[in-house]
């Protein structure tokens, strides 16, 4: 989902490069939206900004932060469950090489 969307905004902003619609959409905003932004502001109204933009936005930053915690909380899940002593419970059988020779 998170590769999908980041394609496109890539998209997004190819088509705004390719009909030079950054000056027009940077001029569209009020005049206190962009005292209130500042300089960084244009920045932003670039390809490079538009792309930056989708890796730093706060949907993908907070679903890779939740990736990350499910990630590094499953195997104390799974300790709390007990679910790993039961794997680890199980018998493996020896290779047929470390076998006794049957007489």
């Amino acid at each position: 989902m998170l590769v999908g969307f980041q394609f496109l905004l890539t998209q997004v902003a190819v088509v705004l490069d390719r009909n030079q619609a950054f000056g027009p959409l940077a001029t569209m905003l009020p005049d206190f939206m962009r005292e209130m932004a500042g300089p960084s502001m244009l920045a932003f109204m670039s390809f490079s900004g538009i792309v930056a933009l989708g890796f730093f936005h706060p949907i993908v930053l907070s679903s890779l932060l939740g990736l990350a915690i499910a990630i590094g909380t499953e195997p104390a899940g799974e300790v709390e469950t007990r679910f790993d002593d039961l794997t680890l419970t199980r018998p493996v059988p020896a290779p047929p090489s470390s076998r006794a020779p049957s007489s």
